[in-house]
């Protein structure tokens, strides 16, 4: 919209319409309410994967990003994203695939080393895994403990014991245009909840995103090695490759083919361009170039409000105010989630995840671009807000190591 856009907005789900419809109200147009027509629109984004099939029929009329059937299956399928990942000549941690725990068993007896559990999605979309479905054990005794458990938290589907290796965690993202990769970057995330990664994953709880200057280690190892694959796809979009790095090895764990929260946010602030113009011409595979960037490094922390992350429908609080953010420039500064406009100049909570939002800046360095996310957040007031105090000192240790051993 800042950029001189007309654009609408879909609920898919009928569930996520009645709690998200009131998302960044009074800021943005409501949603529509009758399914869109695709041949109507020159660009349609899907914010998520979930929807392959929806996204390819869409792909057939309009240019179409964020998600498709290959997509939702590297997203979802976890055997798949690690068979492609080795095809691709990237390297992953040893793994097995089980049915049943009682193979696992055996396995951990002979094999007694740390893995992390890895359940497969269920092949009905109606059916949820508990959130704690996914485990990295403390030791294979561990594992032995709780793998009972565990099968019957992800609803007794087949899964993985992947070797837990250590290293340091980093991702590296690209954006593909059918060719090749634009705004290759680096996001050193923070997933726990609380400060000294304690409490439960929310996805993100701050990050930094660096962009590298020329073809860095990393990048060659775990980004390049897909660009014929998803050539012969036709793949298009955003697709992320997260790694544990260590002094001789950059280990592959997982895809994510979609738009990032809240590590896109935090990057699409430093582009000195038209970000609808850029996203055009990666779905219709026309970039010449990517757009240029102020800065080389990126940073925001999230703000939320209890009982988030549980997801407790009814329950967020609506009406809290939030001060602090200039509305005018929160397009770029602020990413905001669980906000709306008060009816006046100000914002308050909509209720519906508890996310409310992430303050983001910018900067010539990594600490500058944390001077700047402090800045920001001394003035920003919610109640009951909850944040990470430790994402700078977090993020910043990463990079120094990964620097230091040679990857970036």
């Amino acid at each position: 919209m800042r950029e001189g856009h007309e654009f609408s907005w879909f609920l898919i789900e009928e569930e996520d319409h009645r709690l998200l419809k009131n998302t960044l109200k009074g800021l943005i147009p409501p949603p529509l309410e009758e399914p869109p027509k695709f041949s109507d629109f020159d660009l349609i984004l899907f914010d998520s994967t979930g929807h392959g099939e929806l996204a390819d029929e869409a792909a057939k009329e309009t240019p179409t990003i964020g998600d498709s059937s290959l997509a939702s299956r590297l997203e979802d399928d976890r055997l798949f994203g690690i068979q492609v990942m080795e095809q691709c000549g990237i390297e992953v941690p040893p793994y097995e695939v089980f049915q049943n725990p009682d193979g696992a068993r055996k396995f951990l007896e002979q094999r007694p080393k740390r893995y992390v559990y890895k359940p497969f999605e269920p092949e009905d979309p109606t059916e949820h895994q508990e959130s704690d479905a996914t485990y990295v054990s403390d030791s294979a005794e561990d594992m032995l403990r709780c793998i009972e458990k565990l099968f019957v938290r992800a609803l007794e589907q087949p899964f993985l014991l992947q070797e837990v290796v250590e290293g340091t965690e980093v991702s590296t993202e690209g954006y593909f245009d059918g060719h090749i990769f634009h705004l290759i970057n680096h996001t050193y995330e923070t997933k726990k909840l609380m400060s000294g990664d304690y409490g439960p994953n929310t996805g993100c709880s701050g990050n930094l995103i660096c962009i590298p200057r020329g073809t860095k280690r990393l990048v060659q190892c775990a980004l390049l090695p897909l660009t014929q694959f998803l050539r012969d796809s036709c793949f298009r979009g955003p697709i992320d490759v997260n790694t544990i790095v260590n002094e001789n090895h950059a280990y592959a764990l997982e895809l994510t083919p979609r738009f990032g929260y809240d590590s896109d946010a935090t990057m699409f602030s430093m582009l000195d361009g038209d970000l609808g113009a850029f996203l055009y011409g990666i779905a219709v595979g026309e970039m010449e170039s990517a757009p240029p960037l102020t800065h080389d490094y990126a940073a925001s922390v999230r703000y939320s409000v209890p009982p988030y992350p549980t997801e407790v429908k009814g329950k967020h609080p609506r009406g809290l105010p939030i001060t602090g953010i200039a509305v005018e420039d929160a397009w770029r500064d602020c990413y905001l989630y669980d906000a709306e406009s008060d009816g006046e100049e100000g914002l308050e909570t909509t209720g519906t995840t508890g996310f409310v939002c992430s303050p983001i800046a910018r900067g010539n360095t990594p600490e500058g671009a944390w001077s700047g996310v402090h800045r920001k957040c001394e003035n920003l007031k919610i109640p009951n807000a909850q944040a990470r105090d430790d994402v700078e000192e977090n993020t910043l240790k990463r990079l120094a190591i990964v620097r230091e051993l040679g990857w970036d």
